[in-house]
């Protein structure tokens, strides 16, 4: 009450000293740390000296979430706790969350604190903000693989020496967790190996998951592989830094190599007509390939690339040994021209060769022709021999040509009759040849034989075709027909029937009797023309001679 004397009368009025809200007051832990996977988190005294303000306890506090921050993860926020699980703070300090699944790295979260006293009279309701850093420490989570190849098969490695091979085996390689995708290093181990003798080396794995191994020379088989992923994040917090064991098989089979062959001859000449021919050893060197390979089955595929096929009824064919089979058909001569390729049953798996390798050998067979004489000039000779006499038909020259002395005979080339050899066989051409009749009698076959520089002969023969004799009287039978009276010796002088006549009148003097020639005689190297033919003894015939009256040579 204030009173001011001589003035007015007091006036009395209140003073009214509201309160003023302060702000709410706490100090905040400036970081915590849990490790990944931990599950639901309540961490005591996070938040001490939680205060209303200056007496002013009877207000109401309470927290508030402000603002979460990724401070250093690979994790995105939303991802970093799990649902549910963000972090609150309790009025006792306590702090409360719950990470994500397999989530580590750091986060700040921010928090404030506000109170009931209101904001009148400039009263503040709120405290400044207080932030926390919460560390989820990594636990080093198990890596994994997959095996995309459980049962590898590889070509050996030949006898020579050992060869190397890769190949992938392992995929879906995975550290653990994203993070640690990025930050960690992994290894494969190879346990145990259970045939590690078929191997030159110890096999490897490497980090992408392709093994390399080297066999051992000439080693087939299989081997069981045992095998696990490493990381290098270490074991702390129950971290695990190795995968599950995982088994594959490795399988080394032989890679097929190509057969071989060489042949003895790249031709082959044989006799027309001489049917079937087997050559023994034709094709040599016959290999199924490398050493442990010869149990596979060989084969020849021969084939006619040129000439005559037509050559033959059986095809030309070889042997798993080597031998040359075929048989001619008859009549025919002429080349073939062929080609051989070895084959085995080895097959190609990993690039094996089952066929030789190269372009195919070439063979030709040769069919000689055999030589067909038609024709021999004169047909009739003395016993004696001597005459000059011409063969002719075809095939008489040695495939090489004929070795012929000059004016003279020609190796190569002979002439029989009736198995007697004419002298001094001169080849005219491939379809003449001259010798010089060797003494004899009766009736001849007429035989040329042609002998090739190699050995090979070939003959052929005209039947019946010259007639040796001592005297021969040809003439007109009453009845028109031909005869030839024969003086080969005394018992045969009188012989002078119709039928024998018949037999062995030849064509060129059957002609000359047929045109009326009344008689005609062959004696000591000349043909009488004219005469009187009279059915008599030699002696007559001697007569014949004297009686002559016209001569040809």
């Amino acid at each position: 009450t204030i009173v001011v004397a001589d003035r007015s009368p007091a006036v009395t009025f209140t003073i009214t000293v509201e309160a003023r809200n302060d702000p709410p007051a706490f100090d905040l832990a400036a970081r915590v740390s849990v490790a990944a996977d931990a599950g639901p988190q309540a961490i005591p005294s996070v938040a001490t000296a939680v205060s209303a303000g200056p007496r002013e306890v009877y207000q109401a506090v309470f927290f508030r979430l402000v603002d979460v921050a990724n401070a250093g993860s690979y994790y995105a926020v939303s991802d970093f706790f799990a649902a549910g699980g963000v972090p609150e703070l309790a009025l006792d300090g306590t702090l409360f969350f719950t990470t994500g699944p397999k989530v580590n790295g750091k986060v700040r979260v921010t928090f404030e604190l506000s109170d009931s006293g209101g904001t009148a009279f400039a009263g503040e309701d709120d405290d400044a903000l207080r932030v926390i850093e919460i560390s989820v420490l990594p636990v080093n989570q198990q890596p994994s693989f997959a095996v995309s190849a459980p049962h590898t098969t590889l070509p050996s490695s030949p006898l020579s020496h050992a060869t190397r091979a890769s190949v992938a085996v392992a995929g879906n390689i995975s550290r653990g967790s994203p993070d640690e995708e990025v930050l960690q290093d992994v290894t494969f181990t190879i346990l145990s190996v259970s045939n590690p003798g078929l191997f030159a080396e110890a096999p490897t794995l490497d980090a992408l998951g392709v093994l390399t191994i080297a066999g051992a020379p000439g080693a087939t088989g299989q081997a069981t592989l045992e095998v696990v992923l490493h990381d290098d994040g270490g074991v702390d917090e129950d971290g695990a830094d190795t995968s599950v064991v995982r088994t594959l098989v490795v399988e080394l089979v032989k890679v097929n190599a190509p057969p071989s062959f060489a042949l003895a001859l790249g031709e082959t000449v044989v006799v027309e007509n001489s049917g079937a021919s087997v050559l023994p050893r034709f094709a040599v060197n016959v290999s199924a390939g490398e050493e442990g390979e010869e149990a596979q089955r060989l084969f020849f595929n021969l084939s006619v690339v040129g000439g005559d096929a037509q050559l033959f009824t059986v095809l030309p064919r070889i042997s798993a040994s080597g031998t040359l089979a075929f048989t001619l058909a008859p009549g025919q001569h002429g080349s073939a021209h062929l080609a051989a390729i070895l084959s085995d049953d080895g097959g190609t798996f990993f690039g094996g060769r089952d066929r030789s390798l190269g372009s195919p050998a070439l063979l030709s067979i040769r069919v000689l022709p055999v030589p067909v004489p038609t024709r021999i000039v004169p047909a009739l000779g003395k016993t004696v021999g001597g005459e000059v006499v011409t063969v002719t038909g075809r095939a008489f020259t040695p495939r090489d040509g004929p070795a012929c002395a000059p004016g003279g005979a020609c190796a190569g080339v002979a002439v029989f009759l009736g198995g007697r050899q004419c002298g001094n066989a001169t080849l005219l051409s491939d379809e003449a040849v001259t010798c010089v009749a060797p003494a004899g009698k009766g009736l001849h076959d007429v035989t040329i034989r042609v002998d090739e520089a190699d050995g090979l002969s070939r003959a052929g023969s005209l039947p019946g075709a010259f007639y040796q004799h001592s005297l021969a009287f040809g003439g007109l039978s009453s009845g028109g027909e031909g005869f030839l009276a024969l003086g080969l010796g005394d018992a045969e002088a009188d012989d002078t029937s119709g039928e024998r006549a018949g037999v062995f009148l030849p064509p060129g003097l059957r002609a000359v009797a047929d045109r009326g020639v009344r008689a005609l005689a062959h004696f000591q190297g000349k043909v009488y023309v004219g005469g009187q033919f009279a059915r008599a003894g030699r002696a007559s015939a001697a007569r014949a001679d004297d009686a002559a009256r016209h001569v040809a040579a």
